[in-house]
């Protein structure tokens, strides 16, 4: 794009006969030009920012927001070339000079606007006088909005360049000791900019407040945050104890609870530091107090900000009080709102994340309140915040915890604990336990099972079915694995399980291959019970994935402890066998074809499973699969 275009760009943005809005957004334009032709051209486009100031002179109040406008496209241009700052800086004096109503209104706040960009590409222009009296001007002004935008602009350029905030400090006394002022509470929300990025520029200000402010309770909401958000550096631990005794006589002292709470996370924030040993005791002697104010008082935000305290220092060796989450813990059952119910339960969680060793009162608590609750979204709550102790705890003891109050909960009636909340539990606890911390689960064998049986049914037997194969699959050679594996098999009822029963077999047969082959009378009880299913059931995909399947399943569990059949077992294993043969669908019956070539290597088997098939009335199609495999 040749500097034709920018010139012409220029020509509208000069012209008073167009609308404002086609002006503005010519200047608009100007960016999308080619960076060369711009920077090659910026004595050109002062040209046109002296025209404007011209008509802000006339007093044309319009033309303030064009001025203003290309000022501050001009101060991202030089971005590009930075070597033209002082020069555009020096010409900006001499319009301010000739045009004076430039340094007004509008026009002033967008100069200061540019003036941030200017500092952003020298920082050594701050330190200019002229710049200091710009600010002056715009924090004197008669207009609100022109102090407002102009405080903003002061404390984003020395957010830039923090070390200048000395500098202006005789700007900054003027708002600070003067409480009526309007934007006494924006300067110290802004000064928070500059303070969370470094603390030694704004260290004058806070050992000035620590003057002034001598009792607590006159210290106004703004100034507690902004003393509450300092991140003071370690070596300046003189200032973390004169900050933080006042910031704990603020928490124990001030009538607006609301600056107790913002006080009390300053204060776990400021004694993190594992050096800081003696705070950290001051800090647990407040929580203390403030531990039982909330219970008394049934102040749920300040239980809340007290948890939250917990979770953020790194305590070491400091032993915390277990009477403190105690009394935390029961100020839970004053909530009324769902959500700072969910609030609770996460700074629960930050508390055990942080205190690993708090964990067995934590577990306590969420275990016997999940007995209790009815709505699902907070069940959820609960469940998943066990289970993310359990997946992450550091100790087992931790995960053995929730085991042993999980089952305990199994242990009450049904009226305490819900055979509902039985099956949400297992599913959602006791799974998650088991998929993580599978040898666990075979430890605590007995009492599971006990569990179970207090209120047993088929959902939940399906449940500890799964729980126990994640830990069969793991953990085959435990003591206690033979145990499980005959729970899974003695079902309540095959008719509602024999599904689930085959679909987890199968997948440890491989593992359990002599003890399998001694419970062939359970296999025989639920090929039973698939062949009556099959006689009632018409519907072929129905009658695919509840009885082919099956079938496959069953077919597969058979063929894998094969090799481990005995001879006293041999007449029940090949009645199953042909008792499949006989009723075997065109899907399945290449499954049974497979099982019974694997079971005839040995001739002995061969032989016996040939008496055997003589004895039974097998259909014409069995018949061709036993002479094409030489059985007959």
């Amino acid at each position: 794009m040749s500097s034709s275009s920018l010139l012409d760009v220029l020509k509208i943005i000069e012209d008073r006969e167009l609308k404002i809005q086609e002006r503005l957004a010519a200047i608009n334009k100007i960016p999308q030009l080619d960076s060369n032709i711009l920077i090659a051209n910026i004595r050109r486009i002062l040209e046109t920012l002296t025209y404007l100031g011209k008509y802000v002179e006339m007093g044309i109040p319009s033309e303030q927001e064009t001025y203003g406008t290309l000022l501050l496209i001009l101060s991202e241009v030089l971005k590009l070339a930075p070597k033209y700052i002082d020069e555009t800086f020096k010409f900006l004096r001499k319009i301010h000079e000739a045009f004076p109503k430039t340094l007004s209104g509008r026009a002033l706040t967008m100069t200061l606007h540019a003036l941030k960009n200017f500092v952003g590409i020298k920082h050594e222009i701050i330190f200019d006088p002229y710049v200091k009296d710009l600010f002056r001007k715009a924090l004197m002004s008669k207009e609100h909005y022109v102090r407002l935008e102009g405080l903003r602009s002061l404390i984003d350029s020395l957010w830039i360049v923090p070390w200048a905030t000395s500098y202006y400090m005789d700007l900054l006394n003027l708002l600070i000791s003067n409480e009526q002022d309007p934007l006494h509470a924006t300067l110290f929300e802004e000064l928070g900019k500059i303070a969370k990025k470094s603390y030694l520029p704004v260290r004058p200000i806070v050992q000035m407040l620590l003057k002034e402010y001598t009792i607590p309770t006159n210290i106004p909401k703004h100034v507690v945050r902004f003393i509450a958000n300092l991140n003071i550096p370690i070596y300046k631990r003189e200032d973390i104890n004169s900050v933080g005794k006042l910031l704990e006589e603020i928490a124990l002292l001030h009538k607006d609870s609301e600056l107790g709470i913002i006080s009390i996370f300053g204060l776990a924030n400021m004694y993190r530091n594992p050096a800081l040993i003696e705070e950290k005791q001051r800090l647990i002697k407040l929580l203390e107090q403030l531990s039982t104010e909330a219970t008394k008082s049934a102040n749920i935000n300040l239980a809340l900000a007290c948890l939250k305290a917990l979770s953020i220092p790194a305590w070491g060796d400091l032993e915390i009080p277990e009477s403190i989450i105690e009394g935390l813990l029961s100020a839970y059952s004053k909530i009324q709102d769902p959500h700072q119910c969910h609030l609770f339960i996460d700074a629960l969680f930050s508390v055990y994340s942080n205190l690993p060793r708090l964990s067995r009162l934590i577990i306590g608590f969420l275990v016997n309140e999940l007995t209790r609750i009815t709505d699902i979204e907070l069940m959820r709550k609960f469940t998943d915040t066990l289970s993310a102790i359990a997946s992450s705890a550091p100790q087992e003891n931790i995960i053995k915890d929730i085991l042993k109050f999980t089952l305990a909960a199994y242990n009450r009636s049904d009226e305490e604990f819900s055979a509902f909340m039985r099956i949400w539990v297992a599913e959602n606890v006791l799974l998650r336990i088991a998929r993580t911390n599978p040898r666990i689960i075979l430890d605590s064998a007995d009492e599971l099972l006990d569990a179970y049986r207090k209120v047993p049914s088929a959902t939940l037997y399906e449940i500890f079915c799964r729980i126990f194969f994640e830990a069969l699959k793991l953990h085959p050679n435990h003591e206690n694995a033979v145990k499980l594996l005959d729970y899974i098999l003695d079902a309540p009822n095959y008719e509602e399980t024999y599904d689930t029963i085959l679909r987890i077999i199968s997948e440890l047969a491989h593992k359990f291959k002599e003890h399998l082959t001694e419970k062939l009378d359970k296999f025989s009880a639920i090929l039973d019970v698939i062949l009556r299913k099959q006689r009632e059931i018409t519907d072929v995909r129905e009658k695919y994935y509840l009885i082919d399947n099956a079938m496959k399943n069953l077919a597969r569990i058979l063929n894998t402890i094969n090799p481990a059949v005995k001879p006293e077992v041999l007449p029940d294993y090949c009645d199953i066998l042909l008792l499949m043969l006989i009723n075997a669908s065109e899907d399945v019956l290449k499954d049974v074809e497979f099982l019974l070539k694997n079971f005839i290597t040995e001739s002995n088997k061969r032989s016996f499973l040939s008496e055997k098939a003589r004895e039974k009335a097998i259909p014409p199609r069995g018949l061709e699969v036993l002479k094409r495999i030489g059985v007959l």
